[in-house]
């Protein structure tokens, strides 16, 4: 299931959310947004010396109906994208937080979605990656390899390695 949405911020930019279960497109359903902070996103790290700098993002979305299928048990059951598209850049790709489904019922429910970013999920894969024979691997195939793993599959600007930057290159 497809779930899309689209607001418009204070600044005049539309944002829109993409949330698909399973990989499953072929039905899509409109998302309402809260009216009060609807889409938050905040880098979460260990301080400023951490490797990583992840991200996670909180939706809030209001709905009659309840969406059971959103959330899932595993690490990538059901991804998320916000994109900017008034500037065509992609804002935060990442998946739902594996967690139960804990909603109080009431007649419209604003339902809270946690997702973290794509790379965060690497921690629950094994990983082995091997170009064959070749006892040295470039980073940049190793970086492009754990961003396919993490479920991007578009392409990817990696700074000081030489990469072209793509545009107008939005996850759906």
């Amino acid at each position: 299931m497809k779930y899309q949405g689209t607001i418009r911020t204070i600044k005049d930019e539309v944002i829109q959310v993409i949330i698909v279960t399973n990989g499953d497109k072929s039905k899509e359903t409109e998302l309402t947004f809260a009216s009060e902070s609807p889409i938050s996103i905040c880098q979460t790290s260990d301080g400023i010396f951490a490797p990583i700098k992840s991200r996670s993002c909180t939706i809030k979305i209001v709905s009659k109906d309840v969406y059971f299928d959103i959330y899932s048990s595993v690490s990538h059951g059901t991804s998320i994208v916000v994109n900017n598209l008034t500037t065509c850049k992609c804002i935060f790709f990442g998946f739902v937080t594996p967690c139960t489904y804990n909603q109080p019922y009431l007649y419209r429910n604003e339902i809270e979605i946690e997702g973290v970013d794509a790379i965060s999920t690497l921690q629950d894969f094994k990983y082995t990656y091997s170009l064959g024979s070749e006892r040295n691997t470039p980073i940049a195939s190793i970086i492009q390899h754990l961003i396919q793993v993490a479920g991007y599959n578009g392409k990817v600007y990696i700074p000081y390695l030489g990469n072209k930057k793509a545009s107008n290159n939005l996850p759906t």
